[in-house]
């Protein structure tokens, strides 16, 4: 039995996922440029969500950032800039 190639299921799951990506946007957008409560609340919750994904990305930075620290300190080496 032959191996199929999983490069172009991979392809097509990337490309909807892209679409779907665009059109949440577009929904987004349609709301917020709606105005009403219902574009406060969609507003509130888009800055929650950044602040969320921001946290969550910053969060390993810092311990990073402060292993090299304490790294340098008890070792004697130049902690990376």
């Amino acid at each position: 039995m032959a191996v199929r190639n999983p490069w172009p299921g991979i392809a097509f799951d990337a490309w909807v996922l892209a679409f779907e990506a665009s059109w949440v946007v577009g929904l987004r957008a349609l709301r917020l440029a709606a105005g009403g409560a219902s574009a406060t609340a969609e507003a509130q919750r888009m800055v929650g969500e950044k602040i969320d994904a921001g946290l969550a990305e910053a969060t390993p930075g810092v311990r990073r950032k402060l292993l090299w620290e304490n790294s340098a300190r008890l070792y004697g080496v130049d902690a990376p800039v």
